[in-house]
C-alpha cells in the first residue's frame, strides 16, 4: 500500500529564502571545466615554469660548454703519440744472446816505447861521464855489395853480430845520392856546439827534436840516447851521447868523435 505525499508548498517563501537556496559557482571553476581553462593551482605552476625555465636552460648550456672544453676532441686524441711502457718482465734470453753475439774488444796497445811524446822527460842535471872523445870510423861494407853498419853507442863500437843490440845504423849507399846517412832512435836532436853538455842535449831533444834519419856532413853535431845495453847479463844503463862528425870521405867513410854520460835514474 502506497502513501501519497502532497507536493511541497513554496507559496509562502520570500525572496531571501530564494537567495539562500541559490548555488554559487566560481567562474574560474566554470571556465576550467567548460571552457578548457586551468584550475588556479595549475596556473600558478605554469607561472613558476615560465620564470625559472630560462635559468635552467642557461645552466645546461654552461655545463655542455665546460664538458666540451675539458674533453679532448677526437682529432687531438688521435694525434697524441702512444706512451711506451717498459716491460717489467725481462727476457731471460736477451742477455745471453747479447753475450754470444758481442765481439771481444781488442786490447789497446799502450806500449809507448819509441814515442818521444810519451817518453819520460830527460833530466837536466846529475849526468856522469861514461866515456869522452872516443873515435869511431865507419866504412862501407863492400864485401856484400854496398851495405852499412850497426853501431853500439854504449860500448862504443861496431856491431858484428846482427842479433846483438845496436843504437844507430850507418848507411853509405842510400838511393838519395846525398851521401851517407845515420838512422837514430826517436830521441835525437841537432845541437849547435861541439862542446854541448848533457844538459844542453837533454833540453834540445825535448824542445827541438830532429828527424831520425840524418844525412851526415862535416862538423854536424847530434845528441841521442841509448838503450843502455852493451854487454849481455849486465844491467841497462841508458846514456846520453854527443856525436861530432869529423869528416866524410868520397867513398862514404865517416869519422866520428863520441862523448857519453849516464842518464841519472
Amino acid at each position: 500500500m502506497s502513501t501519497a505525499f502532497p507536493p511541497p508548498d513554496h507559496s509562502g517563501a520570500t525572496d531571501a529564502d530564494a537567495d539562500d537556496l541559490s548555488v554559487h559557482v566560481d567562474p574560474d571553476d566554470v571556465g576550467g571545466r567548460h571552457a578548457g581553462g586551468k584550475p588556479g593551482g595549475e596556473v600558478r605552476q605554469a607561472s613558476l615554469v615560465q620564470r625559472y625555465l630560462p635559468l635552467g636552460i642557461s645552466a645546461l648550456a654552461l655545463v655542455v660548454a665546460l664538458a666540451a672544453f675539458v674533453r679532448p676532441s677526437a682529432q687531438e686524441v688521435a694525434s697524441t703519440p702512444p706512451v711506451s711502457v717498459p716491460s717489467i718482465i725481462s727476457d731471460p734470453t736477451a742477455s745471453t744472446e747479447r753475450s754470444l753475439d758481442s765481439t771481444p774488444t781488442e786490447p789497446t796497445d799502450t806500449d809507448s816505447s819509441g814515442d818521444p811524446d810519451t817518453t819520460p822527460p830527460l833530466p837536466t842535471e846529475g849526468y856522469v861521464v861514461s866515456y869522452q872523445d872516443q873515435k869511431l870510423v865507419l866504412r862501407p861494407n863492400y864485401s856484400q855489395g854496398c851495405s852499412g853498419r850497426h853501431v853500439d853507442l854504449d860500448a862504443p863500437g861496431i856491431v858484428v853480430d846482427p842479433n846483438a843490440p845496436s843504437d844507430i845504423s850507418y848507411d853509405p849507399c842510400n838511393n838519395s845520392g846525398a851521401g851517407p846517412t845515420l838512422d837514430f832512435p826517436p830521441q835525437v836532436a841537432e845541437v849547435s856546439s861541439s862542446s854541448a853538455t848533457a844538459a844542453d842535449c837533454s833540453k834540445t831533444i825535448r824542445t827541438a827534436p830532429s828527424a831520425q834519419t840524418q844525412t851526415v856532413s862535416r862538423q854536424l853535431v847530434l845528441c841521442t840516447t841509448t838503450d843502455g845495453i852493451s854487454t849481455a847479463g849486465q844491467p841497462a844503463r841508458s846514456r846520453m851521447v854527443r856525436i861530432l862528425v869529423d869528416g866524410v870521405q868520397k867513398d862514404g867513410t865517416v869519422t866520428l868523435t863520441l862523448t857519453s854520460w849516464e842518464i841519472p835514474s
